[in-house]
């Protein structure tokens, strides 16, 4: 039977401490192995992979609400149409599933979608200063944006 991941990296931290850290003398180095002992400590390893699915499928979400705003209103839709364009490119992306991605592969799309939302919330927010409303317009779904942010980020 495989070991788990978090079987894996207790392993690893018991060799840490048994093998490496009584080797030691430096006051620093010990200080620092013990950090990363500690960190190592406090992820669940088991459920790495689906977390970081569960949230990158709610940034996915996050940047369809985005742009059915856009859509929503022509001046809006030509406005952000290569942003929309991209969502869409990002989102349609072939064989994309958090639940049998790699964690590298899983990790680098949540990185895509996270570089596309800052550019969504920049252009949002540059097109509400313009006048002519574009403000009360754009306060929804930069609520929106910020509320996400404000209850996803662990």
């Amino acid at each position: 039977m495989r070991p788990t991941p978090q079987e894996i990296i207790s392993g690893i931290s018991r060799i840490l401490k048994d093998t490496i850290e009584p080797q030691l003398t430096d006051e620093h180095a010990l200080n620092r192995l013990r950090e990363i002992r500690s960190v190592l400590a406090q992820v669940d390893w088991n459920d790495a992979t689906m977390k970081l699915g569960r949230e990158t499928q709610a940034v996915a979400e996050l940047l369809q609400d985005w742009s059915a705003w856009a859509d929503a209103d022509d001046a809006r839709s030509s406005a952000f149409a290569a942003q929309r364009t991209h969502i869409e490119e990002l989102l349609d992306a072939p064989n994309r599933s958090e639940h049998y991605e790699p964690f590298a592969a899983l990790e680098a799309r949540h990185a895509q979608y996270e570089r596309m939302v800052v550019d969504v919330s920049t252009a949002t927010s540059q097109w509400s200063r313009d006048g002519n409303g574009r403000a009360e317009a754009a306060a929804p779904i930069l609520q929106h944006l910020r509320e996400h942010y404000s209850t996803h980020r662990s």
